[in-house]
């Protein structure tokens, strides 16, 4: 057992996580706080005879929201210096992963700082700005986020910042203890008793909260309970040196349970076989009492529980797919009231769901090449296919390359959610079904289980109008799904009957999967002006289910691998002229080489994200 513990509820380590409840399992904390360390280098001179003097100042925002840009902190400035280390971080920065933030960073020079002024950053000289997301920062590979200065005035370049997150705030940890009590009082007149142990933190006011409790034995005075595994946080706010308390109670089924005795006790006094007497106060006061019975620990193991931002943070990259339904029930694409039409302007129900969901995990891919897949749709060769690449047309000009290659082997990647959007609004229009999900489940299956080691968890979002056709296989494949690392997000579009999802999005587990996997919610069920927040709804389950896989399977964030930065991905391919003889020609030869490279290659990472070059 390799475990090291540390007073002051700092760190607590606990690599044997066999003994850990499902409750445990899937612990996280939906918000969180981080901190963002920053540097620069390159950066342009400003002053003319002498280096510049440079300063950060952070400023945040909620996308999505009509909200301002609101300042949340600054570094120091350091003096002549174009590859500045700043001291002082920007802190704390409220992180949750279905939100999306928008963080603008200003690198200013300061000549004077006692003449600096702090409200108006116009008046100063500006050496460049930069603007991203904050999950960039968080989900960046390298784990570190790297990023150009922009600077209308500047088009030459004003320098690179680099931005480290790191997680603040209290470790999730949790103790395991063994214990068992002995000649413990008897409280039932025609038996023993049926004791259960209840434990309390001790509040600064002196008041106790009920943090824990334990089951009850029949009939016994020996009671052998089952190991319970206790918040740290709860019990003793996560400061193991504090006193918390232990009340032993016989059960009762009909009148309140009757109280055979209480113990205050530290975690740090604890040893193993270390005997703690039970004292009833009522009877602590009559003469010759000793004890009402006493608990003796045999164990207390302990375990920091990871956090979702401890895989996120240069560890775990987030891989999306999307399944889009191209079901004849969506109604002919051309006609107004089918679920795919688009009038080239309004946004339909499939690409809102995209959008709201896509934006977000986007930002937590390192390539921002996503896969994105249609089932239901009679394919240029006439074929009914489950699972097909979106960017695949009925004009085979589009994509020539499918004279020699067959759907399974073209990649079915797009730039980012505008490039799913995008291919999505080209794609065929021969509708056709039924609705069949379980091939597109096990392609992402077959994804998945060569990145079992915790470098990818896959998130598939399928976007569909109603019934399943093939609902005995979907359940297989789910349940096969369970023991990777996979999340299955479904979003509802039209009016149809969603009964099925809700039956495979069932919290009481009645179809047996081994792990919550499967989030699903209606789009109609949210009014316009909400929209923003179903796809919050639909991926806040997402850090459980992510750390459930990981503790699951006992990898620990220390034994992925840091994901290393490399040379910007290769290029996607770019759609060319529509030409008779273009099946022929060298260009297309050229494609066809390219392709089978990028098969070999596999998908590369990005050392930075380009940001747009505004003047905001």
């Amino acid at each position: 057992m390799n475990k090291s513990l540390q007073l002051s509820g700092e760190v607590i380590r606990e690599r044997e996580w066999d003994w850990l409840p499902d409750e445990v399992l899937g612990s996280h904390r939906a918000a969180q706080n981080i901190r963002l360390e920053i540097s620069c280098s390159g950066l342009a001179r400003v002053d003319l005879l002498s280096k510049s003097d440079p300063l950060v100042l952070v400023y945040i925002k909620k996308l999505g929201q009509r909200s301002t840009w609101k300042e949340v902190g600054r570094t120091e400035c350091i003096k002549n210096n174009h590859n500045p280390k700043f001291a002082t971080p920007i802190e704390p920065i409220p992180y949750e992963f279905p939100v999306r933030q928008q963080l603008k960073f200003w690198v200013i020079d300061v000549d004077q700082m006692n003449q600096f002024d702090t409200t108006r950053i116009e008046s100063q000289d500006k050496i460049g700005r930069v603007k991203c997301e904050l999950a960039q920062i968080v989900g960046a590979p390298g784990g570190i986020f790297s990023a150009p200065l922009k600077n209308t005035n500047n088009p030459k370049g004003s320098g690179f910042i680099h931005i480290r997150a790191t997680e603040i705030g209290s470790k999730n940890s949790f103790a395991r203890i063994v214990i068992t009590g002995h000649n413990l009082d008897k409280k039932d007149v025609f038996g023993k008793s049926d004791p259960y142990l209840s434990f309390y933190r001790i509040n600064a006011e002196g008041d106790h909260t009920l943090v824990h409790e334990s089951e009850f034995i029949r009939c016994t005075l020996d009671p052998v309970w089952k190991p319970m595994v206790i918040s740290l946080g709860k019990l003793c706010s996560n400061h193991v040196e504090d006193d918390f308390m232990v009340k032993c109670f016989d059960w009762d089924q009909f009148k309140g349970h009757d109280l055979i005795g209480t113990a205050t006790l530290r975690l740090t006094d604890i040893v193993p076989g270390m005997n703690v007497p039970l004292i009833h106060p009522k009877k602590s006061r009559k003469k010759g009492y000793r004890h009402s019975g006493v608990l003796q620990f045999h164990s207390v193991d302990y375990l920091n529980v990871p956090s979702f931002l401890d895989y996120i943070i240069n560890k775990t990259e987030i891989e999306m797919v999307i399944g889009i339904d191209y079901s004849s029930s969506n109604g002919p694409r051309l006609n107004p009231s089918s679920l795919h039409y688009y009038d080239g302007t309004t946004a339909n129900e499939y690409v809102t769901a995209m959008r709201l969901v896509g934006d977000v995990c986007a930002a937590y891919d390192h390539d921002n090449l996503i896969p994105a897949f249609g089932f239901g749709a009679e394919l240029p060769s006439g074929t009914l296919s489950h699972c097909f690449p979106v960017n695949l047309r009925d004009d085979v000009s589009f994509h020539p390359v499918f004279i020699e290659f067959s759907p399974e082997v073209l990649q079915p990647y797009c730039k980012g959610i505008p490039g799913v959007v995008e291919a999505y609004n080209r794609s065929l229009d021969k509708l056709a079904g039924p609705t069949r999900l379980s091939p597109l489940i096990q392609r992402v299956i077959d994804l998945a289980s060569k990145n079992r080691d915790g470098s990818k968890y896959y998130l598939l979002l399928i976007i569909t109008d109603g019934t399943i056709n093939d609902m005995g296989e979907t359940v297989v494949a789910i349940r096969e799904a369970c023991s990777l690392p996979i999340s299955i997000l479904i979003v509802g579009v039209g009016p149809g009957d969603f009964s099925q999802m809700h039956m495979l999005d069932d919290d009481t587990n009645k179809l047996n999967f081994t792990r919550d996997i499967v989030n699903f919610l209606r789009l109609r069920s949210y009014a316009r002006s909400s929209l923003e927040q179903m796809g919050k709804d639909t991926l806040s389950e997402i850090p459980k289910q992510l750390v459930s896989y990981m503790l699951q399977q006992k990898i620990p964030p220390d034994d992925i691998k840091t994901q290393e930065m490399s040379a910007p991905p290769t290029p996607m391919m770019k759609q060319p002229p529509s030409s008779p003889t273009l099946a022929t020609s060298p260009k297309k030869k050229r494609l066809v080489d390219y392709i089978r490279g990028s098969l070999d290659l596999g998908r590369k990472r990005s050392n930075s994200l380009p940001l747009q070059n505004n003047t905001e």
